[in-house]
């Protein structure tokens, strides 16, 4: 396991091929382009309850687009706090660290949108942005 994730990671072997990080390249910056996804849910969110037009029940939209404001800026404070971290257990690490808060951000962020709770929502959406950063 520290083989795979450990300091050792970050530094290519002579066999190393530049093909073989295409991938997890491709995949980080899917990732990376998740969040400004949010503008395309995020009016759908204002009518959840009533499918056609909003409901009184229904979020502003004000409220239902503050979650991708909110993830962005936690991924940059995350990144400014958690900068010296990465460096110190290896770029692997964190990435894998932070790939899983993104994932159980989005799971929370589900329930809160499951649950109709803006709250939930939210703290979702701050631990996509912690994994973010």
């Amino acid at each position: 396991l520290e083989r795979t994730f450990g300091l050792e990671s970050n530094i290519a072997g002579l066999n190393a091929n530049r093909w073989s990080m295409f991938v997890p390249a491709f995949a980080t910056h899917v990732c990376l382009g998740a969040p400004y996804g949010w503008s395309a849910i995020s009016s759908a969110l204002t009518r959840e309850n009533g499918l056609v037009a909003s409901s009184a029940s229904d979020w502003a939209l004000d409220l239902a687009t503050y979650p991708m404001s909110m993830m962005i800026a936690a991924g940059g404070i995350s990144a400014a706090v958690f900068g010296k971290w990465t460096m110190k257990v290896g770029v692997r690490k964190a990435m894998a660290c932070g790939g899983i808060m993104f994932g159980a951000g989005f799971g929370v962020s589900a329930l809160g949108v499951m649950n109709h709770n803006l709250p939930l929502l939210y703290a979702g959406n701050l631990l996509c942005g912690l994994g973010y950063g």
